[in-house]
């Protein structure tokens, strides 16, 4: 069964009540993290919650949990839905007791978690993309709750047949909708700086980290639409689907590398996930 945490309580994810003083509702205030796990715990938790405890800071949050806090009402939530493989949901948002735009307590925070069943297995099957205008909010460096953008991108994509939006913004490849995309040219790999456009995601970490283990160069740099799809090879990476090849986008499609690096990289991403949770 899929279960959830909110403030203090734990229910059936189906009975949660949430308030309307929790400003998630009206405007959209806080930020959250998704992360996956198995029967021997959640995969790279320090990372996450890192990320997520450095989101809140930024936003002005304070939501009064340890790291060890966490973690075991995480491993509560685990034990009581008993699921072999799973997604794990944690928000935090702004408390008030009235809607306003300014909050007089303005760290007073609420937490929610939720943990649901995934299947997670290790996927070839390619995906095509469809290019938009990037018109997100110049904080997706920060995984706030504000995703309206991408769930229009999200929603484009699918009404037109295809898996996933990549974003353009004044001519540069930002990232997708709700992953992170890299091109492999002339052996090596390159990817959009860490900025204020795009999210750091753990996953677009992990492949990095694999291809220099793997001596691939790597290069944090912008790339445009041209070089997207000249490109030897396009991967997509998000926390739920590891490592995705792109054989498609828009019209054109993308060539596959002779000799391409991508399955070895997406099989060491892939069994590190198995060794270290299942």
């Amino acid at each position: 069964m899929n279960y959830a945490f909110y403030n203090g309580e734990y229910t059936p994810r189906d009975e949660i009540k949430i308030p309307l003083s929790d400003r998630s509702i009206f405007f959209g205030d806080g930020v959250y993290d998704c992360m996956i796990g198995g029967k021997r715990g959640v995969y790279q938790l320090d990372k996450h919650l890192t990320r997520l405890q450095n989101n809140a800071k930024l936003l002005y949050l304070d939501f009064g949990y340890s790291y060890n806090q966490l973690n075991d009402i995480i491993n509560t939530l685990i034990g009581l839905s008993q699921l072999e493989r799973y997604v794990v949901y944690i928000q935090v948002s702004r408390y008030a007791k009235e809607r306003r735009h300014y909050c007089p307590d303005f760290t007073k925070c609420n937490l929610l978690i939720t943990i649901t069943e995934a299947k997670l297995d290790y996927d070839e099957s390619t995906i095509s993309l469809v290019s938009l205008e990037d018109i997100r909010y110049r904080m997706c460096n920060i995984k706030t709750l504000n995703l309206l953008p991408s769930v229009l991108a999200s929603r484009h994509a699918e009404s037109a047949g295809y898996d996933e939006a990549v974003l353009i913004r004044d001519g540069i490849v930002t990232e997708c909708a709700h992953s992170n995309i890299s091109i492999f040219k002339n052996g090596s790999l390159y990817t959009h700086p860490l900025t204020r456009d795009i999210l750091p995601g753990i996953t677009r970490e992990n492949l990095l980290g694999e291809c220099r283990k793997m001596n691939i160069p790597v290069y944090e740099r912008c790339f445009g639409y041209e070089e997207l799809i000249c490109a030897d090879e396009v991967i997509v990476t998000s926390t739920t689907h590891f490592a995705r090849r792109v054989e498609k986008i828009d019209k054109n499609s993308i060539n596959f590398c002779k000799n391409s690096p991508f399955y070895e990289l997406s099989r060491r991403m892939y069994s590190d996930f198995i060794e270290c949770c299942c």
